[in-house]
């Protein structure tokens, strides 16, 4: 949530979701913790249900090891490319 250099990207959005339902969260939650609206996430709800990144309980939704895995590997990746990437888009010298 709140990337400011404009439009995220499915990942991140993929991880905000999975991130909202760690703890379970009701689809309104996870909406709003993920910054979208209904039809948005409706979509990404059933990929990651289908991709066992979530499961349904109810009307709540979890996070899945699975997710939580996916959830650890999107942050490190973005860690890598905000340290291999300059505020300008450019590859970072390597050595």
């Amino acid at each position: 949530m709140g990337e400011s250099e404009g439009r995220r990207n499915d990942f991140q959005v993929l991880r905000d979701i999975l991130v909202a339902a760690q703890s379970g969260a009701l689809k309104t939650n996870i909406v709003y913790k993920a910054n979208s609206n209904f039809k948005h996430v409706k979509g990404y709800l059933q990929q990651a249900l289908d991709s066992g990144l979530l499961r349904e309980d109810g009307d709540r939704y979890y996070t899945t090891d699975k997710g939580c895995e996916v959830v650890a590997r999107v942050i490190e990746l973005e860690l890598l490319l905000r340290c291999s990437y300059g505020s300008a888009g450019e590859v970072a010298p390597v050595g």
